[in-house]
Formats: C-alpha cells, sequence, structure tokens
C-alpha cells in the first residue's frame, strides 16, 4: 500500500474562484470612483460637487454591477434613488444645517445600500438590522479592501489570463509610442515658436507638493471606502442574513409582571404630570399666574426635557420589547394595552411642549434650533403613533410578532426620510424669516433681530428677506434689515470669488440675484440706519 501510494499522483486540489469574478476590474472602478469623488470635493463646501460625486457613486455602483453581472435588488433601485434626489437638494439649499442633515442622510443610504444591493428587501428588515447594517457597513468600507487585494486578486491571478492578453498589446503600443511621442514633440516645438508656447503652457505645472500628497491620499482613502462597500454589496447576503443577532443574557430577560409593573408605575407618573400640564396650559392666565410665571417664561422652562422625555419613552418601549420573555396572550394583550397608554400620554405631553414652544414663539420669534426642535417632534409623535400600530397588531395576532417588529422599523425609516425630503420643499431659513417678518409687521413680541436674520440665517432666507423688506412700517426696523441685507451681498460677492461652481448652491445663486435687484432699494432704505451691530442675537 506504500508503494501505491507512493506511485499515485495527488489528487488535484479544486481551485476556488474569487468571491468577486473580476476583482480587477472592482479595483479599477473604485480607484476612478475615488479620485473623481475627491476633485469634485476638493476645497469647496457642500454644493453642486457633491450632488455630483454623489451622482458618480450611484452610476459606478450600477456599473460596477453591471460589469460583475449583478442587479441590483428592487429595494436597492430605490435607495439608489433616494440617495441621488438627497444629495441633489444638498445643493439645493444652501442653509447648513439642513446641508448637513442630507449629508448625514446620504451617508447612511450609501451603508444601507451595501447590505440591500443584491437580495435585501427594507420591509423585512427589523431596527436591529437596520442598526447592524450602517456597523457592518463602516466595518466594511474598512475591511473588505484587504480581502480583495490579499485574497480575490492572488485567486484570479490563477484563473485563465483572457483580459491580460487582451490588454498587453494596448500597454505595448503605449510604451513604443512614448518615445515617438517625445523626439517628434521637440521637434515641432523647436520649428515652430507658438506651437512651443502652447507645450510649455500645457507642461508647465506650478505644483504644490504638499498639497498634491495630501489630495492623493484623500482620493485613495475614498477609493478604499469605495472599494470595501463595493465588495460588501456584490459578495454578501442580504442585510437580514448580514446583521448579527445579538442575543439576550439570561440576567438581563425580563418578565412579563416585571413589565407589567414598570409601565403601571411609569403610567401612574405621566398621569399625574398631565393633570399639571391641562391645569396651568388650559386653565387660564389666572391659573399660570400663581406660579409668578409668564406665559413665555413657563414655555421656555422644561421644553428640551419634555422632547427628552418623549425619545426615552420611545425607546424604553423598544427596549422592553427586546428584552421581555415569551409571555402568555393575556399578559402580552396587558402590556399592548400599557405601551397603548403611555403612549397616548406622550403624545399629549408631546402637545404640551408644542403649545410651551408656540407661546415662546409668539413672543421671541422662531429660530433654526426651535424649527428643527419641532420636526423632529412631529416625527417623534408619527413614530409613536406608528409603534402602537403595530404593537396592537402584534397583540392581536402573535403569529405576527416579529413581522410587526419589522413594519414599525420600516415606518420608521420611511418617516424620517419624508421628514428630511418635507424639511428640503419646506425650506426652513425662508420660513423663518417669513415668520419673523410677519410678527414685525403686525408689532408682536420682541423687536425685529436684522443681525440674526440677515447674518446667521443662509442665503436661503434672503430672497423671503428682500420680497419683505416693504412690509416693515417701523422705519428703524427697516433701516436695520436693509443695512444687514448690504452686508450679507458684500458676503456673498467675496464667496462668489472664492468658490467655484462645485460649492455653489442654487440658494446662494438666487440669494445674489435677489440683492442685485434690489441694490436700489436697499441703498436708498439703509440710508437712516445709524446703528447696526453682527453681534445682535436673537433670544
Amino acid at each position: 500500500m506504500t508503494e501505491r501510494a507512493a506511485v499515485e499522483p495527488a489528487e488535484p486540489i479544486e481551485a476556488t474562484g474569487p468571491a468577486v469574478a473580476r476583482p480587477g476590474f472592482l479595483l479599477v472602478g473604485a480607484l476612478v470612483i475615488g479620485f473623481l469623488a475627491e476633485a469634485l470635493l476638493h476645497g469647496q463646501p457642500i454644493g453642486v460637487g457633491y450632488a455630483v460625486a454623489a451622482l458618480v457613486v450611484v452610476a459606478g455602483w450600477l456599473i460596477l454591477g453591471r460589469g460583475l453581472e449583478l442587479r441590483p435588488g428592487r429595494s436597492a433601485l430605490v435607495m439608489l434613488a433616494a440617495l441621488a434626489i438627497i444629495s441633489a437638494l444638498a445643493a439645493w439649499r444652501a442653509s447648513p444645517a439642513l446641508r448637513a442633515v442630507d449629508v448625514l442622510v446620504g451617508l447612511g443610504l450609501v451603508l444601507l445600500i451595501a447590505a440591500i444591493y443584491l437580495r435585501g428587501w427594507l420591509p423585512r428588515l427589523s431596527l436591529t438590522d437596520y442598526l447592524m447594517a450602517l456597523v457592518l457597513g463602516g466595518i466594511a468600507a474598512l475591511i473588505q479592501p484587504f480581502m480583495l487585494l490579499f485574497s480575490d486578486l492572488p485567486t484570479a491571478r490563477r484563473a485563465p489570463k483572457t483580459g491580460r492578453r487582451k490588454l498587453a498589446p494596448v500597454t505595448t503600443g503605449l510604451l513604443l509610442a512614448l518615445p515617438l511621442l517625445l523626439v517628434f514633440g521637440a521637434l515641432f516645438a523647436s520649428a515652430d515658436p507658438v506651437f512651443a508656447a502652447y507645450l510649455h503652457q500645457l507642461f508647465d505645472w506650478n505644483i504644490d507638493f504638499a498639497d498634491l500628497i495630501g489630495r492623493l491620499i484623500l482620493s485613495l482613502m475614498l477609493s478604499w471606502a469605495a472599494l470595501g462597500l463595493a465588495r460588501h454589496a456584490f459578495t454578501g447576503d442580504s442585510a437580514a442574513e448580514k446583521a448579527v443577532q445579538i442575543g439576550r443574557p439570561d440576567w438581563l430577560r425580563v418578565g412579563g409582571v416585571e413589565v407589567i409593573t414598570v409601565l403601571a408605575l411609569l403610567n401612574a407618573l405621566f398621569v399625574s404630570f398631565v393633570a399639571v400640564q391641562a391645569v396651568y396650559l388650559f386653565g387660564g392666565a389666572d391659573t399660570l399666574a400663581r406660579t409668578g410665571l409668564t406665559h413665555s417664561e413657563y414655555a421656555r422652562r422644561g421644553f428640551f426635557e419634555l422632547v427628552a422625555v418623549a425619545a426615552l419613552v420611545l425607546s424604553l418601549i423598544l427596549l422592553a420589547d427586546w428584552l421581555a420573555q415569551p409571555a402568555p396572550l393575556r399578559a402580552r394583550r396587558g402590556i399592548s394595552f400599557l405601551h397603548g397608554l403611555l403612549v397616548l400620554l406622550t403624545l399629549v405631553i408631546l402637545a404640551s411642549a408644542l403649545q410651551r414652544m408656540r407661546l415662546y414663539q409668539a413672543e421671541y420669534g422662531l429660530t433654526e434650533l426651535r424649527l428643527y426642535t419641532t420636526a423632529f417632534m412631529f416625527w417623534l409623535a408619527a413614530v409613536l403613533i406608528w409603534l402602537v400600530v403595530t404593537a396592537l397588531a402584534r397583540s392581536v395576532r402573535p403569529a405576527v410578532e416579529d413581522l410587526g417588529r419589522r413594519r414599525f422599523a420600516f415606518g420608521a425609516f420611511v418617516a424620517g426620510l419624508i421628514l428630511v425630503l418635507g424639511l428640503n420643499l419646506l425650506n426652513p431659513d425662508a420660513l423663518i424669516a417669513r415668520t419673523n417678518l410677519a410678527r414685525a409687521a403686525a408689532g408682536v413680541g420682541q423687536p425685529l433681530d436684522a443681525a440674526y436674520l440677515t447674518q446667521t440665517l443662509s442665503a436661503d432666507a434672503v430672497p423671503t428677506l428682500v420680497a419683505g423688506l416693504a412690509g416693515i412700517s417701523d422705519a428703524d426696523a427697516r433701516a436695520q434689515l436693509a443695512c444687514g441685507l448690504q452686508r450679507r451681498a458684500e458676503t456673498l460677492e467675496r464667496e462668489a470669488t472664492r468658490l467655484s461652481w462645485r460649492g455653489t448652491t442654487w440658494g446662494e445663486v438666487a440669494a445674489r440675484r435677489a440683492l442685485a435687484a434690489a441694490a436700489a432699494d436697499l441703498a436708498h432704505g439703509a440710508e437712516r440706519c445709524t446703528f447696526w451691530s453682527s453681534d445682535q442675537v436673537q433670544k
């Protein structure tokens, strides 16, 4: 037997292909995406260049997938379209806060697309799947390129090299043509001074090597991330299959009795607080006056605490649902009832917070923080209502318990996208300007804060301010606003000379046009301006 074993050849080891069919193609595509994105983003704020870079990412994903003969799923196509739209909105509005939201949502969509590109179906993802998709996407952007470089590429080299044979003649031709181009180019330059001048301009590069190295490093970093996310998208399973199921230790499991006890006590506390809110907010000015507080003072105190309470209630209900042990049907229905009651009381608290905000805005006007906080409260209320709907469905039909959780996650995700799209369509800074101008025209509340409106708000507010200038009856306030708009016009002109088209937004273009059209009116209105300070702030 030993002799036979020595004579017979060993069985050949069956070679396995790379995880990516064409790793070289994927590498080149990621490099192109990274370098193009860097060229579009370098040295400029978020604007048209960012929107074009997002389109490059979307197109690159589709082209690479087509080259690998991989078709995106329906959810991935919808998310790619959403990524393109939200990125375009970042070039539409000039508000830094809104653009920051658009960029963060865009990055989240990129990570989510990588997790669902092939087989993921968004309505089937649970809240854990969404969170893990973001986490695993970030890890993939760092780790997956190593797997392609040190696993996929070496494996591909052992495969038949048909692609290299096609590329070799082109490479050889380029190498042969290079010295000929140098020789004939030098002769033509000696024969014609004009041609020589063009060559000099073409190759006379004033290169800042420090800047060049920095840009090269950034381009490679973007290419690295693009490569990792692309491999993550083209080689993995759906997000639900990729998500790591977080196990619950036994000592963290909570029984139905404990959950009911906690919820009952919380509901009792919330009922007492809601009763106080009803007395002071709806009991009239005499009832509130006994506290020694004005409406605006009472509104200002505790507003953000109430918003935090609502957010904590949502987190608490989700955590309790995750930690709860399987319980009998009667206990589950009791828990769902207490959940619903707690959410109902929380909605009343949110209504109280909105009432506080309305009172405070009536006195001091609208600001970015107040507007975005109000928008967040509306999203929170929608999510809480959706949570009650899905929780009731799970209590009535226990067989769809997991489906209810997934429906809640999908509904919350869709509500978040609608919130972001709605804010972009609403134009928050223009709404703030319009609201405060209306207060000033009606003579309500504190005096108009021209410094805040013209210097703190973005260029999105400028056309509204220019249009509303004539409606200000107070001559001094109108003069202060005209002065502020003149200063804003100077700032926008300086920025226009410094920024390229890549860093421009439509909001800034519209603002410059509005200011140019009203230049004469602004100069006339500013004649009465005797004092104007950019240090004024909105209370």
